[in-house]
């Protein structure tokens, strides 16, 4: 698989960034996810100049490994910068900066990577507009000769350097082990439309250019209601947007599951820029069991496809994450109409 992980900033709230991102991500209080992205969706925004619009999103590379390239692209835009910082850093498994893209105060973007914990400047841009999207993308492989950071803006390669030592200072071996978003800028600005892959695979490894997310949501019953409804119908309590804990369904035996029918994808979508889908059902253990899991799966025509493994629970919320990047069916590209023909759920393993 090479699509990894991606984010519109639908579905959740600022409070629940941490059941989506690393347990270290934080959006500031100054910050919100609101309805100002692209499009008319959501997105991360710091509304006001002030400090505690600090924000910090981490996502943990779940498979790091030798010479492992990351790719990833996001939405970016700027009313003002009030301050200079990292923006986009794709880590080492020690945490050291491999490649980034550094903002100052000027307002302009310095593509760098960091040998020997120095950073070196590969590019600058111009001054960026303000509010006016940008999309940018950055790949980078970490190695001691062969290391590579490229750059993408808006679709256009303004760094391609390959040949590099990419190992930083006090980093061992080769593995990528995260990336970050962070926000010390102290500016105004929104953050939208994130991916995240690897470049192995026969699909969506390399980049992917400017990109959408869109989300849906349940809209009616499935094959499955197994789970008790907190009240009501089974869909109506987890239909919400952004998630909230007063309403849910709850199940405790082995292979107890439900499925819900979800409402159709935008009309508007290209059925040949489809990349991929992602669940991303939200779950809490609430009571002692042995080893409770859960399971994501889709349901097409008259037969379920669920992941193989599930994810244990705590007594926090996380986020159960799937990534269908082929119809499981045929192992044929989605559609829309193959997306809409679906039902989604949970399973308790």
């Amino acid at each position: 698989m090479a699509l990894l992980h991606m984010d519109g900033f639908e579905g959740y709230g600022r409070e629940d960034v941490t059941s989506f991102w690393s347990s270290t991500s934080f959006i500031g209080g100054g910050a919100a996810i609101d309805q100002n992205g692209r499009r008319g969706g959501y997105c991360v925004n710091s509304p006001n100049w002030i400090s505690s619009s600090e924000s910090s999103l981490t996502w943990n590379n779940p498979n790091p490994f030798d010479n492992q390239v990351i790719v990833v692209g996001c939405a970016f835009k700027h009313n003002s910068i009030g301050n200079y910082g990292n923006f986009l850093n794709i880590l080492s498994a020690q945490g050291e900066t491999v490649g980034k893209v550094y903002i100052n105060n000027t307002e302009k973007l310095f593509i760098q990577y960091q040998p020997f914990g120095t950073a070196d400047t590969l590019f600058t841009t111009t001054q960026l507009d303000a509010n006016t999207w940008y999309y940018l993308e950055l790949k980078a492989k970490m190695h001691g000769s062969e290391g590579i950071v490229q750059f993408r803006l808006n679709e256009e390669l303004i760094v391609d350097r390959s040949g590099l030592d990419t190992v930083a200072y006090n980093s061992s071996g080769t593995q990528i082990g995260g990336v970050q978003f962070s926000f010390a800028i102290y500016g105004r600005w929104w953050l939208d439309d994130i991916y995240i892959l690897d470049t192995t695979g026969s699909k969506n490894n390399d980049f992917l250019g400017d990109i959408r997310i869109d989300s849906i949501y349940p809209s009616g019953v499935g094959n499955y209601t197994d789970l008790t409804p907190s009240a009501g119908n089974n869909y109506e309590c987890i239909d919400e947007i952004n998630m909230d804990s007063a309403d849910y369904v709850e199940g405790a035996n082995a292979g107890e599951k439900d499925s819900y029918a979800y409402a159709d994808v935008p009309t508007d979508l290209d059925d040949a820029a489809i990349y991929g889908i992602q669940l991303r059902n939200q779950v809490i253990r609430t009571a002692e069991s042995d080893n409770i899991k859960a399971k994501g799966f889709l349901r097409t025509g008259s037969t379920d496809y669920a992941e193989t493994t599930g994810q244990s629970l705590s007594d926090i919320y996380k986020s159960k994450i799937v990534v269908w990047e082929d119809d499981p069916s045929d192992s044929g590209d989605w559609t829309k109409a193959k997306i809409n023909a679906c039902e989604f759920g949970m399973e308790v393993a």
